[in-house]
């Protein structure tokens, strides 16, 4: 198959797709992290979420 593109701009096709597809799995890790301090800090499902004790004022 010939393509009207010389070395240089499929190479920065290349470059671009591989920026473009490491930005999203960045953004992807960023979510499931976000997601998994969410479900920590809520507790799982079906069961209360675990809150610290409360303080007393003993002054």
């Amino acid at each position: 198959m010939k393509t009207n593109l010389n070395h240089d701009q499929i190479a920065m096709i290349i470059e671009r797709a591989r920026k473009e597809r490491s930005l999203a799995v960045g953004r992807w890790i960023a979510t499931a992290m976000h997601r998994l301090l969410d479900w920590m800090e809520k507790g799982k499902p079906g069961h209360p979420a675990k809150t610290a004790p409360k303080q007393t004022d003993t002054t």
